[in-house]
This record gives C-alpha cells, structure tokens and sequence, in this order.
C-alpha cells in the first residue's frame, strides 16, 4: 500500500477481508467512543479511449461533535476487492498516523456491501472490453477529485 498523508484512506485487503485505513495525526484521531460509517459511488470517467471506473468509499468519522471524512479510492484492476467487499457483512477500519503507526481498530457495518454488489458487473464489464492503465487510472481519479474540494462534499453528494 503507498503511504498515506494525514486526511487520506485507502483500501486494502488483510487477513482475507477488505479494511479502510485513515491516515490522520493522532490528535485528530480521537480514541474511545468513536462511530464510522461507509458509502461507496462509482464514477465512470473517459479518459482517451477508455472508460475508466473510479469507485469512491467514503469514510465518515463520529466523535462526540466532531466528524471528519476521508476518502479511498478503488482501482479494481489494481486493487480486486469489490468480490470481496460485496460479500462481507462488517468492515475493519484501521487509523493510522502518518508514520505508519497503528493508533487504533475498530469494525463498523459494511455500507458499501449493496453498493458492491451493484456496480460489480459495471466494472466487470469495462475492465474486459478496455482495461485501463494505472496512469489512465489516476487521471479518471484526479479528474473525480477535481469536481469536489473535498471528502465531505462526496459525502453530502451521496446523501446524508
């Protein structure tokens, strides 16, 4: 996985199962009574070519009065855990620091498993009739980027 900065997640698989991991410092990491809660959205973006799907998983943390929202993005060509992700009934989220540390774990319900399911076949399909590179990847990504300021705005365009 490539390292991550403060205010960023990612996607990964551990132990066999799919996992979040959000990447704050650790003061903005709070520990104890902390809730999460997880939407997905697929974005198909044209890049030359290609129709390149960039799926969205967004991270909404709870503390108290406090909420912070991060953002993992999914190559399924690079990454292949929407099968996955379709079938698991929690998903682990890891928060770690900048540095690589593990700060804290916990599981929440699995939002994005409906989502999973639907869009499996979509990317299924544009991966075989014109698989995207990793550069056409993170174009589609930036491209996605570039239409929210940031990963609450994703949210809120997901629904509340």
């Amino acid at each position: 996985m490539t390292p991550l900065l403060p205010g960023q997640a990612a996607v990964s698989i551990q132990d066999g199962k799919v996992c979040i991991v959000v990447c704050d410092r650790r003061e903005n990491l709070p520990l104890g009574s902390v809730r999460f809660e997880v939407k997905a959205v697929l974005h198909e973006i044209a890049v030359g070519r290609v129709t390149v799907p960039v799926v969205a998983a967004v991270v909404h943390l709870i503390a108290g009065d406090t909420s912070r929202y991060y953002a993992a993005w999914v190559d399924e060509q690079a990454d292949g855990v929407l099968e996955l992700l379709a079938a698991q009934v929690d998903l682990p989220v890891v928060l770690a620091s900048p540095l690589g540390e593990r700060i804290g774990h916990a599981v929440t319900e699995n939002g994005a498993r409906a989502f999973a399911r639907k869009v499996l076949g979509t990317v299924a399909a544009l991966a075989s009739k014109a698989p995207w590179s990793p550069q056409e990847f993170a174009a589609a990504q930036m491209a996605v980027m570039a239409q929210y300021f940031a990963a609450g705005e994703l949210w809120r365009q997901l629904g509340e």
